[in-house]
C-alpha cells in the first residue's frame, strides 16, 4: 500500500512540475531576452540611413522626417519599466528641447524585437524625466497628449497614465 501511494505521489509531482514548466513556456517567462537583441533594428536603420532608404523597406514604415536631412537621427537605450531589458528608441535632434521620437522598439519574449509604436508626421514621443512617454497626435485638427508608461511583466505593454515627467533632451547615437 505504501509503495502505491508512494508512486502516485511521484506521479503526481512529476505531472505538477510538467504542467508548470509547460504554462511558463507556452506563456515566454522562460525565455532569456538577448544582451543586444536591438542590434539587428540598430543595423538596419543604419544601412538605411546611409543608403538614403533606397533599398526595400518591409519592417519599418518609412517617414518623411526619415529622409530631411537637417534632422539627425539616431538612437538612445534604457530600461523603461526597470526589468532589466532594455527598450530601443529611434529618434532625432532638431537643436531643441527635448528630444524628439519616432519609434519605441520593445523585446517580447514570445515575439522578438518589434516596433511597439510608430509615429511621425503627426505623431511624437518624447521620453520624460521619470521614465514616463509623452505621447503628443491629433484627432481630426485637435491637439491631443497623453503619458504612457511601461510595464514590466504584462507582456511589456504601455498603459496610459495621469500624468508623467517633463520631456527631456537626451544625447543620441547616431546613425552615420
Amino acid at each position: 500500500m505504501k509503495k502505491l501511494l508512494g508512486k502516485k505521489m511521484v506521479k503526481r509531482t512529476f505531472a505538477t512540475i510538467l504542467a508548470v514548466t509547460m504554462m511558463i513556456s507556452a506563456s515566454g517567462c522562460g525565455n532569456k531576452v538577448p544582451k543586444d537583441w536591438y542590434g539587428e533594428v540598430r543595423d538596419y536603420y543604419t544601412a538605411a540611413f546611409k543608403d538614403d532608404w533606397s533599398h526595400d523597406v518591409k519592417q519599418i514604415i518609412m517617414k518623411e522626417e526619415y529622409k530631411d536631412k537637417s534632422l539627425k537621427f539616431g538612437y538612445y537605450i534604457i530600461d523603461l519599466d526597470k526589468d532589466g531589458t532594455d527598450e530601443f528608441l529611434v529618434g532625432y535632434d532638431n537643436g531643441t528641447k527635448p528630444t524628439v521620437f519616432t519609434d519605441i522598439f520593445i523585446y517580447h519574449s514570445d515575439f522578438g524585437p518589434h516596433d511597439i509604436f510608430s509615429g511621425g508626421g503627426d505623431v511624437y514621443y518624447y521620453l520624460c524625466s521619470d521614465n514616463t512617454i509623452y505621447e503628443e497626435f491629433y484627432m481630426g485638427k485637435e491637439p491631443m497628449t497623453q503619458y504612457l508608461k511601461c510595464q514590466a511583466g504584462s507582456n511589456n505593454s504601455f498603459l496610459v497614465v495621469e500624468d508623467g515627467g517633463e520631456p527631456i533632451k537626451v544625447s543620441l547615437t547616431y546613425f552615420e
